[in-house]
């Protein structure tokens, strides 16, 4: 995979955002297509620690992410990397502009909350039972269930390759109808809170230099952005409880998808970061490959192969074996 163009955007016009969240966006037209323009951000004083610097590069996260959960042949937001005068950006297309305009994006949060007399359980940090609950019985995925599942236990999986701390209700969902009927699966969209956004150079370096601190750090960190059994979890564990078994069954696929190769390549093609950041990002997903994928991919193993063996119709005894039994 060859460098990628570090795109400068500072000739477009910015409009006000169309889009919600918590980052900076405004909207961007380059010709006749619609962009929303993710701006990197000074993190507050306050907010700062010594292991994190004061300026957040989401733009390239949001890259990175992006690209990774594509080559899991997971359809995802299309992005571009750039700048904007003196700023990091990334130009996500907006996939809902091939659509009537009377369409719409509809949050998975906005299916929780239509659940009758069970809105008080949609929380900022969703419960994984309440999620389950949705998927299975919300009415207005009728027509698109097993899909969701499927869409669902794969994107927790690519998150957790990728550390991304916040794929809550908020930011993944459907594409509606102009009468508000669901009539597919968005893309994916908002992968920026991965592979620790705000750590410094000198963090990374320092992970670099010690790789059973990388190990451990990876281990750790992130927590997931839902909640299970009413605690907040780490992906490694997550993936190895027993309401994981479903999620980790997908990695039987993912773990071809998104090889050692396949994320250098991505991680090379990535324009304008220091090798610093290169090589973080890099020895980060094989880290996380290695301690948060491996153990549930070799346990999902194990679970195929004992469901084969359980499914095997029993023989009948042969001519000798009849004798042996006789």
């Amino acid at each position: 995979m060859m460098l990628e163009i570090l795109h400068d955007f500072s000739m477009f016009p910015l409009r006000v955002s169309r889009y919600d969240g918590a980052a900076g966006k405004q909207t961007m037209y380059i010709g006749d297509q619609r962009y929303m323009v993710k701006f990197g951000y000074t993190v507050d004083e306050q907010q700062q620690r010594s292991s994190r610097t004061s300026y957040a590069n989401i733009p390239v996260n949001e890259f990175l992410g992006s690209r990774i959960f594509q080559a899991s042949g997971i359809p995802t937001q299309e992005v571009m990397l750039g700048t904007y005068g003196e700023h990091s950006v990334a130009a996500c297309r907006d996939f809902m502009q091939q659509y009537p305009s009377s369409y719409q994006l509809l949050h998975f949060k906005q299916l929780e909350i239509s659940m009758p007399g069970e809105s008080s359980l949609s929380k900022a940090r969703p419960d994984w039972e309440f999620v389950r609950h949705v998927m299975t019985d919300s009415p207005y995925l009728s027509t698109l269930r097993s899909q969701v599942f499927d869409r669902y236990y794969k994107m927790v999986c690519v998150d957790a390759l990728i550390g991304n701390y916040d794929r809550h209700s908020n930011n993944w969902g459907f594409i509606a109808d102009s009468d508000t009927n669901i009539v597919a699966l968005a893309p994916v969209y908002d992968c920026g809170s991965c592979l620790a956004p705000h750590l410094s150079e000198d963090a990374m370096r320092d992970r670099l230099a010690d790789p059973r601190l990388m190990r451990q750090a990876n281990m750790d960190a992130p927590y997931m952005s839902m909640n299970v059994r009413n605690k907040r979890r780490k992906f490694n564990y997550f993936l190895l409880s027993d309401e994981g078994k479903p999620f980790r069954a997908q990695l039987i696929n993912l773990h071809d998808c998104l090889t050692p190769q396949v994320l250098d390549e991505i991680v090379m093609s990535v324009p304008g970061i220091s090798d610093i950041r290169r090589d973080f990002y890099r020895t980060t997903l094989h880290t996380r490959r290695e301690v948060v994928w491996k153990p549930a991919f070799e346990l999902a193993l194990q679970e195929r192969e004992h469901t084969l063996k359980q499914s095997e119709p029993l023989r009948s005894p042969t001519r000798r074996h009849k004798k042996h039994i006789r």
